[in-house]
């Protein structure tokens, strides 16, 4: 029960931001896929994962704010992939000491 509570906690404190970060970089609007649209997609990334944890995973579209995206199903996926990678990363490294 010990070895679940670790990687349940980090997950549950990680998904929002990462979910946020995830869809700020695929959406980006105005970015194009040189080396200045990859920089410009990282910051609208950041943007997003500060406005994610904000707003509740309920993110604006426009400066205006009259329309939202609900970005939960991502953040559910976000939350089990991460509790798998970090679930197996603490277990193999117990099972090499």
């Amino acid at each position: 029960m010990q070895k679940l509570l670790l990687p349940l906690i980090l997950s549950c404190i990680l998904c929002l931001p990462v979910s946020g970060f995830l869809y700020g970089f695929v959406k980006c609007p105005d970015c194009s896929f040189s080396l200045g649209g990859i920089l410009g997609r990282f910051f609208i990334g950041a943007v997003h994962a500060v406005l994610a944890v904000l707003q509740m995973g309920v993110i604006w579209d426009n400066e205006g704010g009259t329309s939202s995206t609900n970005i939960w199903p991502l953040t559910i996926g976000v939350f089990v992939v991460l509790f798998i990678v970090i679930f197996w990363r603490m277990n193999r490294n117990s099972l090499k000491r």
